[in-house]
């Protein structure tokens, strides 16, 4: 088993912990259609306002406070 690898910081916010979450905000910000969206979950996630995540094939659903 790989150990967890912490993601290099590309600013003094950045929003993944490790290297494999980096890589999924990544693809999620490359797949994005709406840029306010996403910015508004980030806001929510720091918050600690969003339960589980469900990710379907071009969907992904959380539930938020």
């Amino acid at each position: 088993m790989t150990p967890a690898r912490k993601a290099p910081r590309t600013g003094s916010r950045a929003f993944a912990a490790t290297w494999w979450g980096q890589a999924w905000v990544d693809a999620l910000e490359a797949s994005t259609l709406d840029a306010g969206r996403l910015s508004r979950g980030r806001t929510y996630a720091r918050k600690g306002m969003v339960g589980p995540v469900t990710v379907t094939p071009g969907v992904l659903r959380a539930e938020v406070e």
